[in-house]
C-alpha cells in the first residue's frame, strides 16, 4: 500500500483510445499533457518533477492494445504496427502530497482529464513508490 511519506512517487497512466480518436487529436492530447510538466503549478511554480514518454518498443506482445510511451519521449503520428495511437505517461512527484493535490485539486490536471476521459476507451493508473514492494 502507498504511504503518506516524503518519498518520490511514480505515477503511470496507460490509455487505449476510441476508435473513433483521430491520429491529429491523440496527437494534441498527448502534447497537452507533456505540457502538464510546466503547467501545473504549486505554490506558483511546477510540482511535477519528470513527466516522459516514448513509442513502445517491445517485441513480446503483451500490451493488450496500448502502445506505451516511455523515456524518452516520441511524439509522432506514425501508426504502430499492431495498435495505432495508444499513450502511456509516467511523472514523477516529489512527494504524496504533490500527488494527492494534481489528482484532487490541481485545476489544469483536472480540465484536461475531464478532456482526455470523453477520448479514451480504457485507461490503466498506477503508482508506486521506487523500491517499495
Amino acid at each position: 500500500m502507498l504511504g503518506k511519506s516524503s518519498a518520490p512517487i511514480v505515477h503511470i497512466v496507460i490509455t487505449k483510445y476510441h476508435p473513433q480518436v483521430s491520429q491529429s487529436e491523440r496527437h494534441l492530447l498527448a502534447t497537452k499533457m507533456l505540457a502538464l510538466r510546466h503547467t501545473c503549478v504549486l505554490d506558483g511554480k511546477p510540482y511535477i518533477l519528470s513527466l516522459s514518454g516514448g513509442k513502445n518498443k517491445n517485441p513480446e506482445g503483451y500490451d493488450h492494445g496500448f502502445e506505451v510511451l516511455l523515456p524518452p519521449y516520441h511524439l509522432t503520428l506514425e501508426r504502430s504496427i499492431c495498435f495505432p495511437g495508444q499513450h502511456a505517461f509516467v511523472m514523477t512527484f516529489a512527494t504524496f502530497a504533490d500527488r494527492e493535490y494534481y489528482l484532487h485539486e490541481d485545476p489544469v490536471h483536472l480540465e484536461f482529464k475531464t478532456e482526455l476521459l470523453l477520448k479514451v476507451a480504457s485507461a490503466c493508473v498506477m503508482d508506486y513508490e521506487p523500491g517499495v514492494f
